[in-house]
């Protein structure tokens, strides 16, 4: 309905009861109040009469092209602006007002609630596309208590704990989980190249504590410290490979660490254990225990597999492939050192142990005979370190006598192989469970043009004859002994004696010849006391020879 021409333009109007207000009529033909220069009124400003009055005000330039329109529609007001960009300008700030209250303030320096914790940015059913922040940006909470600042092509994490949820993932280099072992983990780390799949844990501090990783189990819920059992895994580390399919979703790794409980738990007492796991070559492979390191710092090595140190595969000797070999090219590679450092008589050992049992730990009698252990020699032959099983030399240690309880009656036996194709380790010395030293079938003791000088502190008994050499066709320079072996026999000392107890420690009395009442050709001084001076000794051979040429001159002598 149009609006008669004297109440078109400005008007005194009423605003309240009290007073009256200045008002700009506009009917319903003519919605639109233009502000423009007055060279601008036959302008045509080519605007549609709206709805609801617009107030538009043009610049000076381009009037038609470049200005702003002012509105309200009865459910929203709006500015807008054609040409340009709206610029709203306070001397020192300039506020966001809801409801007559500031909400937001801008400044110089910052956007921000004008209250602090007065507004939210978006809302949960409103969100923002993106937030671009510039070089060195800094998300900031709680003044300074956690912050997140960019700084190149880095994103630093200052003031607090990260955390995340339970049942959610932190991914990164890629967008999604892979599952590895048939397991989707909350933590992944992933890349093409060695760095982008790489974890460091680095220290720097002015003590000895080194970077850690730390594995924690609990039989509780999160926050909840129920006692573990016996047993109960505590940790693992395990390696996959891709097979073609997947990461071996059958959950066999190839190669694991495992930590374990073991013994008894209770409060501050949790002893452990580490195994290690490797995979068998098998489809599907099976990851299998190698290795224990016990609570008792105890290392087992698993029945059927080896420790090899300086080699990477086992190397038969003797046709036997052995569970503990040591490999090397240098002297050092192959010398096995024992050592021990203590204020007592005790030394360094090597046992051995036998049983008949056919399950470890059982201990079924053995039998006479049987063999307790053995040290042999190996020499390579060109082909292999003696396939025919045949060492070049040996000392083994065998059961002998009665075989009971707490008694079980050993000898050493003496091996050497024959110089003959193929070689045969032969027996060839035994030292029995009376301590007698016995020898296999007739031995020759001393080396051809070596004088052989010994020291016998017990008795040496033979079975067979004890042969010395005595053939015309190995000696030389040959002559009668002219000496009056009769005088000899009758200076010579017969007693009974007993030998000093670092000699012989039974105290036995015997029956024998004293060495210094006998001369040249019977007398030795090359017997040698254990730290002490030499003393003489009596030579048994020329003993025999001298009896003989008396018994010789008492013949001749009732001849006449």
């Amino acid at each position: 309905m149009a609006i008669p021409n004297k109440y078109r333009g400005f008007r005194v109007t009423r605003g309240d009861a009290t007073g009256e207000q200045l008002a700009i009529l506009l009917d319903n033909n003519y919605r639109v109040l233009h502000v423009a220069s007055a060279a601008d009124e036959a302008t045509d400003w080519d605007v549609t009469n709206p709805t609801h009055p617009t107030f538009y005000v043009h610049s000076e330039t381009t009037p038609a092209t470049d200005y702003i329109a002012l509105s309200h529609d009865g459910t929203d007001g709006t500015i807008s602006v054609v040409g340009g960009t709206l610029a709203l300008n306070g001397v020192t700030s300039l506020a966001l007002q809801v409801s007559g209250t500031s909400e937001a303030t801008l400044t110089a320096t910052a956007f921000s609630p004008t209250t602090n914790d007065g507004n939210a940015l978006g809302t949960t059913l409103l969100g923002w596309g993106d937030l671009h922040l510039a070089t060195g940006g800094v998300i900031n909470w709680a003044n300074g208590e956690v912050t997140l600042t960019e700084s190149t092509n880095a994103l630093d994490m200052g003031g607090g704990d990260f955390s995340v949820a339970d049942t959610f993932g932190v991914i990164v280099g890629a967008t999604a989980q892979t599952a590895v072992g048939g397991v989707l983990s909350e933590l992944e780390i992933k890349g093409t190249a060695p760095a982008d799949s790489t974890v460091a844990i680095q220290a720097y501090s002015a003590d000895a504590v080194a970077p850690r990783l730390y594995f924690a189990k609990s039989r509780g819920a999160i926050g909840a410290f129920d006692i573990i059992t016996t047993g109960d895994n505590l940790g693992e580390i395990l390696a996959f490979g891709a097979d073609g399919v997947d990461f071996n979703s059958n959950a066999n790794a190839s190669a694991a660490i495992i930590f374990d409980s073991m013994g008894t738990i209770a409060a501050d007492r949790i002893p452990g254990r580490i195994t290690l796991q490797t995979a068998t070559d098998a489809a599907p492979s099976v990851l299998t225990t190698f290795a224990t390191i016990d609570s008792d710092q105890n290392m087992y090595v698993a029945d059927a597999n080896g420790l090899i140190v300086g080699h990477t595969a086992q190397i038969a000797v003797g046709g036997v492939t052995s569970e503990l070999e040591m490999i090397g090219t240098a002297t050092p590679d192959g010398i096995m050192s024992m050592q021990q450092y203590s204020a007592d008589t005790g030394a360094s050992a090597i046992f051995f142990g036998k049983s008949r049992g056919a399950t470890i730990g059982t201990f079924d009698i053995i039998t006479t005979g049987d063999d307790l252990g053995s040290i042999r020699a190996f020499g390579a032959d060109g082909v292999d370190l003696n396939a025919n099983g045949n060492a070049s030399a040996a000392v083994t240690f065998a059961a002998t006598g009665t075989i009971g309880a707490d008694r079980v009656p050993g000898e050493i036996r003496f091996w050497s192989a024959t110089d003959a194709a193929p070689s045969v380790l032969t027996q060839r010395w035994t030292i029995a469970n009376t301590g007698n030293l016995v020898p296999t079938g007739s031995v020759t003791i001393g080396i051809t043009g070596t004088r052989v000088t010994q020291s016998y502190h017990t008795n040496i008994t033979s079975t067979n004859a004890v042969t010395v050499d005595s053939s015309a066709s190995v000696k030389e320079n040959i002559a009668p002994y002219t000496s009056k072996a009769l005088d000899i026999v009758r200076d010579m000392s017969v007693v009974t004696y007993q030998h000093e107890r670092w000699l012989d420690p039974s105290g036995d009395t015997k029956l024998g010849i004293i060495a210094e009442s006998v001369g040249e050709p019977l007398a030795l001084s090359e017997i040698s006391r254990d730290g002490g001076d030499p003393y003489p000794g009596v030579n048994l051979y020329s003993l025999v020879a001298v009896l003989t040429k008396a018994v010789q001159e008492l013949s001749a002598q009732v001849a006449k």
